[in-house]
């Protein structure tokens, strides 16, 4: 089951570029928050991503596909434009990332 949703993404990531996205609303989160979200996870057994700031918003990078934005839902919460998956950065009691949960069709990662 795992690997199907791994391939799903992969494929949704694939072919849906910023062009291709439909502009979405977010809510703003400061800059300061978003650089602490910033590095590569491994969402999927094969599957790597990277998220950046870009200006004032998360994007995210997977190979050699044009940066995919990613909507703010909440400060932790992001919708990543155009596939209908969403991202949740997971922190410790100190504050630091230790890891991703990625939602897609109702089905978490």
């Amino acid at each position: 089951m795992y690997p199907r949703y791994a391939v799903l993404l992969i494929v949704a990531l694939l072919c849906c570029t910023p062009s291709h996205a439909r502009q979405q609303s977010q809510i703003p989160v400061s800059v300061r928050v978003l650089e602490t979200y910033t590095k590569t996870y491994q969402v999927a057994p094969n599957l790597k991503v990277t998220i950046v700031v870009a200006g004032d918003r998360l994007v995210l990078r997977y190979g050699n596909s044009d940066d995919i934005p990613l909507d703010a839902l909440s400060d932790k919460k992001f919708r990543i434009r155009g596939i209908g998956a969403q991202i949740e950065f997971v922190k410790d009691d100190q504050g630091t990332v230790t890891h991703v949960l990625l939602t897609q069709n109702g089905q978490q990662q």
